[in-house]
Formats: structure tokens, C-alpha cells, sequence
């Protein structure tokens, strides 16, 4: 139990069980791939149209102008509540994902939000609480890394390069700063899973030692994704490229509108959320496992109350 997780053992697992438990992680985050669903049945029928000339131009440029303060009111709370509601329906997913990887696939595992239990309310609060941090941190770094970037483009008026390079590393640092520091408080999440009562101080402290390593490892998960997704719009090209010659004219917004969505909102909101978790867990369990062969440990990971 000394050694810390293996980085390409902790990765490869990871993907194993995402692609082992697909069918699961479907039904777990079911309103989410109801929105990939959703566009890309409409695609498939936009090619049986194409394929027999009943399909219209498309063009997916959708405007909203809010008029005065009423309609200013009106576009926060509809964009608040679509948050909020996605919000809670993902945190529901995430918490059945948690349960899956600690202990294995089960109906008992499931969290069902129409029925929610008080420590599976609590994990969305904490999940809102969370982000919020997130947004704190972010923005505790970004602005000086901004007002620094700022200053070099005044210093060099007649370069362009040099600066532009300067307040992107200063950028990434910062963005890099909050995610290590951020990544402290993630032990609250796989422990309330897991029945156990920690807070977001105690997950600072059991996270010590971790940082580093579950950065890289995450870094690898997200990695081969990233690369996926950064080849999709040549794909993309050569996708529109193929449907809109004979006898497939599908026009270009369909595929903008409706397959490449599909296909972002299935790696940003599904895939790698789902493999962030499991590299997760994977941690959780080797310091929860070694926590509670101390009494201090023994103390920590107490289990909640049901």
C-alpha cells in the first residue's frame, strides 16, 4: 500500500472501464446523451432527405437580442435555470459514476434525481460550491496574469510576438495554478460516493503528496481526447465534403448545426468528466485504503450518517 497510483496503469484503467461500463455510463448520464442523440438522429434523417432530394438549406444562426431590462431579466433566468438544471442532472450522473468506479455496477448504486437522497443533495451543493471556487481562483489569477500581460504590450509597443508569447505562458501558469489547486479539494466528491464524512479541508490535507501525479495522470487522459478533438474540423471537412456531393447534398448546416454539437458535447460533457472521475477514484481509494491504517485516518474517513 506505499506506492502511489501507477500514471499508465491509472490511465489505461481509466479508459477500460469507461468503454466497459458505456452502456451504464449511458443510462447514468442519460439527459446528456439525450442532447448528443438528439442532433445526430436528426442528422442520419437529414441524409435519408438528402438521399431521396426533400432537403431544405439550413442555416443555423440563431439570434436573441434582449429588449430592455425586463428582457435582460428574462434571458439570465432562462440561462440560469438551463445551468442549474444541467447542473443537477450531471451531478446526479457524477455521483452514480463515483459509485460505479468504488464499488462496482450495481441498481444500488444508482442515483436517481427524481428521488434524490439528502447526501446525494448534498454532493450538487457541493458540486455549485465547488465551481464557484473554481471561478474565484480563476479569476484571483487570471486578472493580475492579464494586467501583467498588459503591461509587456505597452513596454514593447513595436512587438507583437514576443509579448502575445509572454502573456500566454503567464496565462497557462495561472490556469495551471488554479487546476493544482483546485485538484485539492476533489476528495470530497469520490468520499460522499463512498458514504465517508470529509469536507473540502480535510480533502486538502488528504490530497497532499497527490497533486503532482494526478495532474500528469489526468494530463494523459485528456490527452489522446484533445488530440481527437483538435483533428475534428479537417474530419468535419472532409465529412461535409463527402455528404454534399451526389446523391448526398447535405448543406453545410447541418453538419455545422447538428453533428459537429453531437460530437463536442459528448467529449466536453460526458467522455472526459466520466474518465476525470475514475483516474479520481482510482486516487481516493489508495489514500483512503492507507488513511485508515492510522487512527488519524480512521478518523477522517468516518462514514457519514445515512
Amino acid at each position: 500500500m506505499s506506492e502511489k497510483p501507477a500514471i499508465i496503469p491509472t490511465v489505461v484503467k481509466a479508459y477500460a472501464f469507461f468503454f466497459t461500463h458505456f452502456f451504464h455510463a449511458m443510462k447514468l448520464a442519460w439527459p446528456a446523451f439525450f442532447l448528443v442523440a438528439v442532433p445526430l438522429a436528426l442528422f442520419l434523417v437529414a441524409l435519408a432527405a438528402a438521399y431521396v432530394g426533400l432537403l431544405p438549406d439550413l442555416n443555423f444562426n440563431f439570434k436573441f437580442k434582449a429588449q430592455g431590462a425586463s428582457g435582460i431579466a428574462l434571458g439570465f433566468l432562462v440561462t440560469a435555470t438551463v445551468i442549474l438544471t444541467s447542473a443537477y442532472f450531471m451531478a446526479f450522473a457524477l455521483i452514480g459514476w463515483h459509485r460505479a468506479n468504488l464499488h462496482g455496477v450495481s441498481k444500488e448504486n444508482f442515483a436517481n434525481p427524481f428521488k434524490p437522497k439528502r447526501q446525494e443533495v448534498e454532493f450538487f451543493g457541493k458540486t455549485i460550491l465547488f465551481y464557484i471556487l473554481m471561478l474565484i481562483f480563476s479569476l484571483v489569477a487570471m486578472f493580475p496574469a492579464l494586467g501583467l500581460g498588459s503591461v509587456i504590450i505597452t513596454k514593447m509597443p513595436g512587438s507583437v510576438i514576443l509579448p502575445i508569447t509572454v502573456s500566454t505562458i503567464i496565462m497557462l501558469a495561472a490556469y495551471c495554478l488554479v487546476m493544482l489547486l483546485s485538484a485539492r479539494f476533489m476528495f470530497y466528491f469520490p468520499a460522499k460516493a463512498d458514504n465517508r464524512h470529509i469536507g473540502f479541508s480535510d480533502s486538502f490535507y488528504l490530497f497532499k503528496g497527490l497533486t503532482w501525479r494526478f495532474a500528469i495522470v489526468v494530463s494523459l487522459v485528456y490527452l489522446p481526447v484533445l488530440l481527437a478533438d483538435t483533428f475534428l474540423p479537417p474530419v468535419q471537412a472532409l465529412i461535409l465534403e463527402a455528404v454534399s456531393t451526389s446523391p448526398l447534398r447535405v448543406p453545410y448546416g447541418y453538419i455545422h448545426g447538428l453533428l459537429y454539437p453531437a460530437i463536442e458535447l459528448s467529449i466536453w460533457y460526458i467522455m472526459l468528466p466520466f474518465l476525470t472521475i475514475s483516474v479520481l477514484c482510482e486516487f481516493y481509494v489508495w489514500r483512503r485504503d492507507k488513511a485508515l491504517e492510522s487512527e488519524i485516518g480512521r478518523s477522517l474517513f468516518t462514514v457519514a450518517p445515512a
